[in-house]
C-alpha cells in the first residue's frame, strides 16, 4: 500500500513537471498541449522545420503572417524578406518580433491591435529599425536564435517526464490488477 501511494505521488510529480515545461516550450513553439494563451491579439508562436519555413507565428485563425520568406502584411504597406527570426517580445497589447532580413538588416516587426475595416484584418504591423529604450524594458522577451540547445535540452527532459509517468502508471496499474487485496 505504501508502494502504491508513493508512486502515484511521484507520478503526480512528473506530470506537474511535463505542465511546466511544455509550458516554457510554448513561447518557442514546441509544445505538445494546445491549451496556452500567453501571446497578446490571439496570436501563437509556432515551430516548423526549416523546409517547411522555420518558427512563425500565427493569428488565431492559423495563418502565419510572420514567418521566414515575404512578408506582407494587409494592415500595413511592409514588404519585407525576412531571413531569420531573432528574438521576439511581448506585453499585454503588442508583440515585438526581432527579424534579420535578406540583406542582414536588423528590423523590429511591431503587431498591435488595430480593426481596418476594408480587409477586416485585425493586427497592424509596422517595422523599425530602432526600438525605444521604455518600449524595449516593458517587453518580456523571448531568445529564439541563441537558445537551440536549451529548447532541445527542455523538450527531452519534458518527453522523459512523460515517459517515466507513463511507466510508473502502467505499474501502479498492473500492481493493482494482480493484488486487488492488497488495496
Amino acid at each position: 500500500m505504501k508502494t502504491h501511494k508513493i508512486l502515484l505521488a511521484l507520478a503526480i510529480i512528473l506530470l506537474i513537471f511535463y505542465f511546466a515545461l511544455d509550458r516554457q516550450l510554448y513561447y518557442y513553439g514546441r509544445n505538445n498541449l494546445n491549451i496556452y494563451h500567453i501571446l497578446p491579439l490571439g496570436i501563437k508562436p509556432v515551430f516548423r522545420y526549416e523546409f517547411d519555413g522555420g518558427f512563425a507565428f500565427e493569428d488565431r485563425y492559423g495563418f502565419r503572417f510572420i514567418r521566414k520568406g515575404e512578408f506582407r502584411h494587409e494592415n500595413s504597406n511592409l514588404n519585407i524578406h525576412i531571413a531569420e527570426i531573432l528574438k521576439y517580445g511581448y506585453n499585454d497589447n503588442k508583440l515585438v518580433v526581432f527579424i534579420q532580413d535578406i540583406n542582414s538588416q536588423e528590423l523590429y516587426i511591431e503587431c498591435k491591435k488595430k480593426y481596418n475595416n476594408q480587409t477586416k484584418a485585425e493586427i497592424q504591423c509596422d517595422a523599425f529599425h530602432v526600438i525605444n529604450l521604455p518600449l524595449y524594458n516593458e517587453l518580456k522577451w523571448i531568445e529564439i536564435k541563441n537558445n537551440v540547445k536549451y529548447i532541445h535540452s527542455i523538450g527531452l527532459i519534458r518527453n522523459l517526464s512523460a515517459f517515466f509517468t507513463f511507466v510508473i502508471l502502467i505499474f501502479f496499474l498492473r500492481e493493482i490488477i494482480t493484488n486487488p487485496k492488497s488495496n
